[in-house]
């Protein structure tokens, strides 16, 4: 963007699933899940960029026997950007969270600082990729053990053909737990999804999740 270019962006996603919330999940558990995100970004030069996001992601399950697992997370997120290219950048941001459940037995606070690249880094060719470490604290210390780790995300996505893409997910970090004597696992998992457009509006897809878990 151009110097003295001020941008706001707002979604919410609401969903009413069946889907597993993480790898650990063996049954198809109904859950409501909303997340919120509001963010905006200045760009004072042709080099910098300053980014400020608040995401607020509510988790419920419908299930009476799992409504101690329901919570809401709370994340604000400064960023800055050093632009390598109009199209690319590199980042160095801090989320700061708080997860609340309903029972407030596992609320927890965390600090997690990350550094990557944003951007088109080919013609047909897009990455998303940070590395960092959290340090998250639990309101009960004396049940669950801190969680400190080094944690990573990178999304690659590729054009190979008109028709044909290709979208690659990897992910390190701490995913909230529904077994009751762990506040989290350490999810490391890569997803490959294959997506080829059959008309306008009518894609298919084919993909594969690979994946593990550690407790604490």
């Amino acid at each position: 963007g151009g110097r003295g270019k001020l941008v706001f962006g707002f979604k919410d996603i609401f969903q009413f699933t069946t889907d597993p919330a993480s790898s650990e999940d063996v049954k198809f558990l109904p859950r409501y899940n909303n997340n919120m995100e509001a963010k905006a970004k200045y760009t004072p030069g042709e080099k910098i960029s300053i980014g400020l996001a608040y995401r607020h992601i509510i988790e419920w399950y419908k299930a009476e026997h799992m409504q101690p697992y329901n919570y809401d997370r709370f994340i604000v997120t400064p960023t800055i950007y050093y632009n390598i290219t109009p199209k690319t950048s590199l980042f160095l941001d801090t989320d700061l969270g708080k997860i609340i459940y309903d029972t407030g037995d596992r609320d927890s606070i965390y600090l997690q600082i990350s550094g990557g690249i944003i951007g088109q880094v080919a013609p047909k060719t897009s990455i998303h990729f940070k590395a960092g470490s959290q340090m998250r604290n639990y309101q009960h210390g004396d049940l669950y053990r801190d969680y400190i780790a080094i944690t990573t995300k990178g999304i690659l996505s590729s054009q190979l053909r008109k028709d044909v893409s290709m979208r690659l997910t990897f992910t390190k970090d701490a995913v909230e737990s529904i077994y009751q004597n762990n506040p989290y696992l350490d999810l490391k998992q890569a997803d490959l999804e294959l997506i080829k457009n059959l008309t306008g509006k009518i894609s298919i897809m084919a993909g594969g999740t690979f994946g593990r878990s550690d407790y604490a």
